[in-house]
């Protein structure tokens, strides 16, 4: 087809049947045959952006819309449909949806054909799943839908929480046997089909109980399309509390399982003896990958005042064995941030230092052990200090617990706890997650 049909007129020349005929199937059918072609005024008024597919069983339906199809309108003011058949798609896999145009009058027809290059005379307008075994097709896309999508591979509004109508609990919660995963800016997230790409689904709450899972090693959460497309939560567990088993990979900027994709990681959680979380002050085992927020944690020590149990040792503050924080990350990258804060009250030799232990045998007299990144020997009564941060690789990764622990030279100090309520001496910071 050549368009426009028609041609310049001068001033003066003769006007023919045929330049006026050109003209009127320029205007109404952008040069193409009345008999042939959806009119101008039916295109634009069935026209729309967003073409809507979908499949159901083995049938594909196409709502009522208008297209050009290789330069000729085509209008459809009715439901099309197509069934796929095992007999002519034995094997399972992606298959190409594409209309054709009709060989009179102004309709189209839906058509499926194999992954390959488009057929003349067809255009290209979506794509889906094919499993002959079920009879089904799944994880049907418009063109529309798949550049949608594009843009919002990073999309994940929500987050991981104890609490079934909260994403950002902000008291304690001492005891939980299920974990959720709760809309947060938005109930939106983009997920992967190995089959068909990324695809961004909607949800609402979704959960995972904690019953029966073992309380040695951590979990990570994922999320994945499960059935005809639903978002489904589930839990894998790692080798122990600091080594993951599952090892994931960046797709496309997102992080995903490296043993399948689909699989959308999500973050961490730790368990306590009893086969349950928490998420507290003092006890952070729920971690979150995105949005995360600034989780406070704060311990403190619970004697009035106590001598170290041995000098030239590092050893818990002030005997309290109890002057520790759990603190749950899924990656290395997690932000964490502990600052201890303690008073030595009576000394007579030499000096004392603080610092924050990770993971101390409390059962092993002479820890030498400390995980302070700041920590200085005082030689005189005074305030103590210290600071740990997440800057060594492995070093907080999974659920570690920092204790507050002293080291004295030459004499077992006097250390001061909360003697009155204007002191406040143990751990205070926060995670990030």
């Amino acid at each position: 087809m050549t368009y426009p049909l028609s041609t310049a007129v001068q001033p003066g020349d003769t006007t023919l049947a045929s330049q006026y005929n050109d003209l009127r199937r320029d205007a109404l059918t952008l040069g193409n045959p009345e008999s042939s072609s959806a009119s101008l005024g039916q295109l634009l008024n069935n026209y729309r952006s967003d073409l809507a597919l979908h499949g159901n069983g083995a049938e594909i339906t196409l709502d009522p819309c208008a297209l050009m199809i290789e330069g000729v309108p085509a209008c459809s003011e009715t439901t099309l449909t197509k069934t796929v058949s095992a007999l002519e798609f034995p094997s399972a896999g992606l298959l190409q949806i594409a209309v054709e145009k009709s060989a009179a009058g102004a309709g189209m027809q839906l058509v499926v054909q194999s992954n390959l290059p488009v057929s003349a005379g067809r255009r290209l307008i979506g794509s889906c799943y094919w499993d002959p075994v079920v009879q089904s097709v799944s994880a049907v896309h418009s063109i529309t839908e798949n550049l949608r999508g594009a843009a919002n591979i990073d999309c994940a509004a929500g987050r991981l929480t104890l609490m079934v109508g909260n994403p950002t609990p902000t008291s304690d919660i001492n005891s939980a046997d299920t974990l959720y995963y709760v809309p947060y800016g938005g109930n939106r997230i983009s997920l992967y089909r190995s089959e068909s790409g990324w695809e961004t689904v909607q949800f609402s709450v979704l959960s995972v109980p904690l019953s029966g899972l073992d309380a040695s090693c951590c979990y990570d959460a994922w999320l994945h399309l499960y059935g005809s497309g639903l978002p489904r939560l589930t839990l894998s567990p790692w080798v122990d509390l600091t080594t993951r088993m599952t090892p994931t990979q960046w797709l496309d900027g997102v992080l995903v399982s490296a043993e399948n994709p689909a699989y959308r990681y999500l973050g961490t959680i730790g368990l306590t003896a009893n086969g349950v979380t928490k998420d507290t002050v003092t006890d952070r085992m729920v971690w979150n990958l995105n949005h995360p927020l600034h989780r406070p944690l704060r311990k403190l020590c619970a004697v009035t005042q106590n001598t170290n149990a041995v000098s030239g040792a590092w050893v818990p503050y002030a005997q309290d064995a109890n002057l520790a924080v759990r603190v749950v990350t899924g990656l290395n990258s997690a932000e964490v941030e502990l600052n201890g804060l303690g008073v030595v009250t009576a000394m007579t030799a030499n000096s004392s230092m603080l610092g924050i232990g990770i993971d101390i045998n409390l059962s092993e007299p002479l820890m030498n052990v400390n995980g302070a990144d700041l920590s200085a020997p005082v030689y005189k009564p005074g305030a103590l200090s210290t600071r740990l941060q997440n800057r060594v690789a492995n070093r907080m990764l999974g659920l570690h617990s920092f204790h507050l622990i002293t080291y004295t030279v030459n004499d077992s100090h006097t250390f001061g706890g909360t003697a009155i309520p204007q002191s406040s001496v143990g751990l205070s910071g926060w995670v990030a997650g």
